[in-house]
C-alpha cells in the first residue's frame, strides 16, 4: 500500500512538471493516468474521434456499417466505448475496472472465446 502510495505521488508529480512544460513551450502533451503507467502523448484525436469519423464516412457514401464492436483494456479506449450509442454498437471492456463499455470480460482469451461465439 505505501509503494503503491508512493507511485502514485510521483505519478501525479510527473503529470505537473508536463503540464509545466507543455505551458512553457506552448505545446500541450495529452497525459493520461493509468493504474500502474503515466501516458504521455501529442494525440489530438482519441480512439473515439477515429470511431465516429469512420462511421461517418462509411454513412456518408451511403454504406453504414450494420454493426460496430469496439474491445479495449485501458482507459484510452475509454472514448471509443462513448463514441457510438444504440442496439448495434458494442463495447466491451477486457478486464475488471470502472468503464464506459456496455459489457466487460476479464481476460483477452474470453473475449477471443465470444468473438467465435458471434462468428458462429
Amino acid at each position: 500500500a505505501e509503494d503503491e502510495a508512493a507511485a502514485e505521488d510521483v505519478a501525479r508529480e510527473l503529470r505537473a512538471c508536463l503540464e509545466k512544460l507543455a505551458h512553457d513551450h506552448m505545446r500541450a502533451p495529452q497525459v493520461t493516468m493509468h493504474s500502474k503507467t503515466v501516458e504521455v502523448s501529442f494525440r489530438r484525436l482519441t480512439k473515439g474521434d477515429v470511431v465516429r469519423g469512420v462511421c461517418h464516412c462509411r454513412a456518408s457514401v451511403d454504406k453504414p456499417f450494420a454493426a460496430v464492436m469496439v474491445a479495449g483494456d485501458d482507459v484510452s479506449d475509454e472514448s471509443m466505448f462513448e463514441a457510438g450509442g444504440g442496439e448495434n454498437f458494442l463495447s466491451v471492456k477486457v478486464g475488471h475496472s470502472n468503464t464506459k463499455a456496455k459489457f466487460y470480460v476479464d481476460t483477452p482469451a474470453q473475449l477471443l472465446a465470444f468473438l467465435w461465439q458471434l462468428a458462429a
